[in-house]
């Protein structure tokens, strides 16, 4: 629709009159379902990513659900000569 309420060619109008940009657009080829599903997931979870209107990420970072420690008598056995592997703290 246009401006004027009747349907048109061009882009719809937004409350000033003025032509609105699209937001997205195929340049190229006729994408299937399949494809604008795809595309809508990317959008979506970038979407996700951005910071909420207050400016504060919205999920930091996830609780943790298991014990930092680890029982002393569970440890793998030493002496690998890969070994020193293991006393690297993970991130």
């Amino acid at each position: 629709m246009d401006s004027a309420g009747t349907p048109g060619d061009g882009p719809p109008a937004t409350d000033t009159g003025r032509a609105a940009e699209p937001f997205l657009r195929v340049e190229k080829g006729n994408p299937d379902e399949a494809e604008l599903a795809a595309l809508t997931a990317v959008l979506l979870a970038r979407t996700g990513a951005l910071p909420g209107p207050d400016g504060q990420d919205p999920d930091p970072e996830p609780e943790r659900r298991t014990a930092c420690w680890r029982r002393l008598e569970r440890r793998s056995r030493p002496g690998t000569p890969r070994s020193w592997r293991d006393t690297v703290p993970r991130r």
